[in-house]
Order: structure tokens, then sequence, then C-alpha cells
């Protein structure tokens, strides 16, 4: 009766310690295990997104870190490389004729404060005669970008200040050299995770620096909206819209020739019609 007691006590010892083997192996290995989607409740899940809502898997999940820092170049006056009009109490440019580099637009313009930032002022799609632009930085006291402003753009760094308040649809598309987005920390609607821009409430991913050159992005969760062109000229080959997205934005991944994968949850209700534009030959 005493040997059985022994060979059923190392029985024992033996399971328990092949569970925690097991156990072990799971939470090291955890791709090649079924898994619980905290999205939509499917469980079994086996692969990198859930069958049911295309939620990621846990070792796919956003990991945001801190906004990018604060920083930008001392100024420089470079007043006499804008042309404006007057308008009221506020200076409105017209047009920048400078030679690019780092661009610094003045904070105002024949005694009048510049509020806004017109529409395709720095896009190389219409006609231009400025020099290759590789940052610009937007003084303190502009509250708004209008749509398009940087369209089709070589531009690689911005700094936007805590003044601005509102940045319109499509401001940085097919800017396919951007790295480095600055929001000043005070800015109270928008801010900067894992260099890419969103609102402060981060419900909407307003811009991801195409110039970047990861091959895959998970978008976070609470976000809603994917702002117009947001993605568009990236090198992305992999997006994952969390669950919880409803609405994408025109020409969010137009131009995107290297995207092979786009995982659209359930919860998205509208898809611009040119949210795709008309290159992404290579995506299924």
């Amino acid at each position: 009766m005493m040997k059985r007691s022994k060979t059923f006590t190392k029985l024992i010892c033996s399971l328990v310690l092949m569970c925690i083997l097991f156990t072990i192996a799971l939470s090291t290995n955890a791709e090649h295990y079924a898994w619980d989607c905290p999205g939509c409740d499917r469980t079994g899940n086996t692969g990198n997104y859930c069958g049911g809502c295309a939620h990621p898997a846990p070792w796919l999940e956003a990991k945001p870190s801190t906004s990018s820092s604060y920083d930008p170049p001392t100024y420089v006056d470079q007043s006499a490389d804008f042309e404006y009009r007057i308008n009221g109490s506020q200076a409105v440019i017209t047009k920048y004729k400078g030679k690019g580099g780092t661009v610094f637009i003045p904070s105002s313009l024949g005694g009048k404060p510049v509020k806004t930032i017109p529409s395709l002022l720095f896009s190389k799609s219409i006609a231009h005669d400025f020099g290759t632009i590789k940052c610009v930085v937007i003084p303190e006291g502009v509250t708004k970008l209008d749509n398009s402003v940087f369209y089709d753009n070589d531009l690689e760094e911005i700094y936007i200040p805590a003044s601005v308040t509102s940045i319109g649809d499509e401001v940085f598309s097919y800017c396919s050299s951007l790295k480095s987005i600055h929001v000043d920390p005070e800015n109270k609607k928008y801010t900067v995770v894992d260099d890419v821009l969103f609102t402060k409430t981060m419900d909407t991913l307003i811009v991801y620096p195409c110039g970047k050159n990861e091959k895959t992005y998970v978008v976070p969760e609470g976000v809603k909206t994917i702002g117009g062109g947001a993605f568009s000229d990236s090198k992305l080959e992999t997006v994952i819209l969390s669950n919880g997205v409803t609405s994408i934005g025109r020409t969010t991944f137009g131009g995107c020739q290297e995207l092979k994968e786009l995982a659209i949850p359930a919860s998205v209700t509208k898809i611009d019609d040119l949210a795709f534009g008309s290159y992404n030959y290579n995506m299924t």
C-alpha cells in the first residue's frame, strides 16, 4: 500500500510539473495557441487576427510610447519669402517662394497676425517656384492648417505649436518623406504617439508619417476615425484597424503600393469612395 502511495504521489508530481512546463511554453509562444478576442468575445482564435472582428492578437496590439520631444530650431526671419494680403485683422499668406530647407512661417506679416496656413500653400502638385522643403516650423499664434497644405511635398519634419486647434483633411497626403511630427505638449487638441499624429482624445488618427520604414502598423484601441490621406504613400505592407474604427477617409490608402494586407473590423460603417485611390494593385 505504501509503495502504491509513493508511486501515485510521483505520478501527481509529474503531472503538475508537466502542467507548469506547458503553461510556460504557452506564455512564451502565445502566437501558436488559441486566444479569446476582447473585441467581440470570440473564443478559440488561432491566427494573428480575430476571425470575427479582425481584432489583433495580444502579441500584435499596439503599445504606444510617449509623444515626440518638442524643441524647434532657432527662429530665422523669412518673411521676405512669403507673399500675402491683408484681410481684416489678419494677414493671409498667398504664396511661398523661398529656397526650401528649413522653413519658418512668420507669425505676422504687414503688422497683422498669421492665423491660418492656406490650402495647397506648400503643394508641389500646383505651379510653384520654391525649393525642396525639409522642415517646417509653424509659429505660436497660428490656429488652423487648411486642407491639403502640404499635399505632395518632400517634407520630412514639422513642428506644430500649442495654438493650433484645427488640422484639415489630407494636410499631409502623399508626403512620402515625412518621418517626424512634433507637437507642443501644451497643445490641447493634438498629440503624437509613436510618431503618429492623433487628436488629443485619441479617437482620430490624422496621419502616419509615410517616410517611416515599418512594415506593419496596428491602430490603437479607441480610434474611431482614420483621417483623409492618413496612410497615403506609406511603405506599410500590413495595417490592422482596431475594433471600434467606424470611418475611413478620402485617399487614406492612396499610393500604398506595398500594402498587401488590411484588416477592417465589423465596426467600420463608412469608407470614402476614394479611400484607396487607384494604386493598391498588390492588396488582397
